[in-house]
This record gives C-alpha cells, sequence and structure tokens, in this order.
C-alpha cells in the first residue's frame, strides 16, 4: 500500500445500520484496521468516515 493513501470500505447507510452495528461486526472492523467510509444513497452525501483521523499530513 502507498503510504500517502489510505484504503477505505465505502457501504451505503442502510447496510451499516442492518449489519455493521453487531458487536462481533464492530470487533472485526477494528481488530482488522478497517477504514469505512457511510454513505447515504439518496442524499447521495457521505456519512461517516470511520475511524475519523486526521489525514493532514498523509
Amino acid at each position: 500500500m502507498n503510504a500517502n493513501r489510505l484504503l477505505y470500505l465505502a457501504v451505503s447507510s442502510d447496510i451499516y445500520a442492518r449489519f455493521f452495528i453487531s458487536p462481533f461486526i464492530q470487533e472485526l472492523v477494528e481488530e482488522n484496521q478497517l477504514f469505512l467510509i457511510v454513505y447515504n444513497i439518496d442524499r447521495e452525501v457521505i456519512e461517516k468516515w470511520l475511524p475519523l483521523i486526521n489525514t493532514e499530513n498523509i
């Protein structure tokens, strides 16, 4: 992976609400250090960046 870039997995807000909020999945996300973007399909906006990190120096 390029040191200047982070790879995020984009998921829709409805999938996040149904699947990614379970404690088991949250644990997997943390253990594997996954980066998520949660977006709203209808409004066409990003709702969350997880984890929220400072990317100014990347």
